[in-house]
């Protein structure tokens, strides 16, 4: 998890995403593993979050002269 968290980062820099949410962890880990996930991303990536049970986003679309 924690080479597919940096390499998820890594992509996000490059999109030049507004933001990463790390999905999908391992239930071998806990808060402070997946903590500890986030604050690795965020050294490559800094708006990365890890996503909570139940937790809603909302997505914004760019406009076309926004691309």
């Amino acid at each position: 998890d924690r080479d597919i968290a940096i390499a998820q980062a890594q992509a996000a820099k490059e999109a030049n995403a507004g933001s990463l949410i790390l999905t999908h962890i391992s239930s071998r880990y806990n808060r402070e593993d997946a903590e500890m996930l986030r604050r690795e991303a965020s050294q490559i990536f800094p708006e990365t979050i890890v996503a909570e049970d139940l937790m809603t986003v909302e997505i914004r679309r760019n406009s076309k002269e926004e691309l």
